[in-house]
């Protein structure tokens, strides 16, 4: 989690300007709120809904590093369940040190 958030520091994308990397599986609603949605195990995934780009720019990140160990591994209905709560989880504690930190605007 902390991995994401410097590596975001870092290459300035968490000051407003997200990569293309960080904006995978990133769609903008209607509404101007950001969705986060992904293949995983054969299915595409829901990951949540964020009121900043730079918060779903995040999550995205986050949500791929998580998964990235499991992607070519056959699992389980149980082990992808567990393996999204994680990535869910890990989303919550990223925007959360985000938030903490002041790295994103509307934060």
């Amino acid at each position: 989690v902390t991995q994401a958030l410097s590596e975001m520091k870092n290459d300035g994308t968490a000051a407003g300007a997200p990569n293309d990397i960080d904006m995978l599986g990133v769609r903008e609603k209607p509404n101007g709120n950001w969705n986060v949605q992904m293949w995983y195990q054969g299915t595409m995934r829901y990951f949540g809904t964020y009121s900043t780009r730079e918060q779903a720019a995040l999550a995205s990140r986050v949500v791929q590093q998580r998964l990235k160990a499991t992607s070519g591994l056959k699992l389980t209905a149980g082990e992808i369940k567990s393996n999204m709560k994680l990535a869910k989880n890990a989303v919550t504690q990223a925007l959360s040190e985000m938030k903490n930190d002041g790295t994103a605007a509307g934060a």
